[in-house]
C-alpha cells in the first residue's frame, strides 16, 4: 500500500488503487519531476471542497502546498 495515498486518503482512487495505473503515474510525476505528495496533496484538497457549493478556502489550500509560489520561485 502508498503510505503517502493511504495518509492523505486518496488510496482509493484508480491512480493509486490500480497498479499499472500507479506506475504511470509515478513515471509522468519522474519525468517531469513533481513528487507523489504534492499530486496527492492537491487532489486530496479538492476532494475536502469538492462536496461544497463554492469552493472557498481552495486556493489557501493550494498555496500552503506550494509555499514557493508564493516567494516567487
Amino acid at each position: 500500500m502508498n503510505e503517502i495515498a493511504k495518509r492523505l486518503e486518496v488510496d482509493d482512487l484508480p491512480l493509486w488503487s490500480d497498479p499499472a495505473a500507479h506506475a504511470m503515474l509515478c513515471e509522468k510525476l519522474e519525468k517531469h519531476g513533481v513528487d507523489e505528495e504534492v499530486i496527492a496533496s492537491l487532489i486530496a484538497a479538492y476532494r475536502e471542497h469538492a462536496h461544497k457549493e463554492r469552493k472557498r478556502g481552495l486556493f489557501e489550500d493550494f498555496d500552503g502546498i506550494f509555499p514557493c509560489v508564493e516567494d516567487g520561485l
